[in-house]
């Protein structure tokens, strides 16, 4: 595991990634409040009832599918960085 992290660490187009290409600030703000949502869900802090459970779930959903959505935006984007000759 430790090679992997690595590896990761070692590999990854740091620059590109985090100098080359914009900041998608509306997914990470949904990713940030779906990830308190779920938190907050967790510990039964939002309604105290079983209510709290259905919306940790649902917002842990949402944390997943916003990653994913952040997976396949960077991707297309350094794709398009690539096409445009741009590597630092």
């Amino acid at each position: 595991m430790l090679v992997v992290f690595a590896a990761i660490i070692v590999y990854m187009p740091w620059r590109r990634i985090f100098f080359a290409l914009p900041l998608p600030k509306l997914l990470l703000t949904i990713l940030i409040l779906a990830s308190l949502l779920a938190i907050m869900g967790d510990k039964g802090q939002l309604f105290y009832t079983y209510v709290d459970e259905n919306i940790e779930e649902l917002a842990e959903l949402l944390a997943y599918i916003v990653q994913g959505a952040l997976v396949i935006w960077y991707h297309c984007q350094l794709k398009h960085v690539d096409k445009e000759g741009i590597s630092m």
